[in-house]
């Protein structure tokens, strides 16, 4: 989604008229599609959960510094 909407937002500054109307509507369709786009979120989501479990788990400090 944070993909589709940089490219919707910036669309004239990253490729000016390089690409059609009829070209830039393909590529919003594959990216709106396309599974590692989508599933990046979730991704995300249960990175930083299995992280903070763990983290917990190992008993570290619970310092930005630390954990970062």
């Amino acid at each position: 989604m944070v993909a589709i909407f940089l490219i919707q937002r910036n669309r004239h500054a990253l490729i000016g008229r390089a690409m059609n109307d009829h070209d830039m509507e393909k590529v919003l369709h594959f990216l709106k599609n396309d599974p590692v786009v989508i599933e990046l979120p979730h991704v995300l989501v249960q990175s930083v959960v299995y992280s903070l479990i763990v983290y917990a788990m190992i008993g570290f400090k619970w310092t930005v510094a630390k954990f970062f």
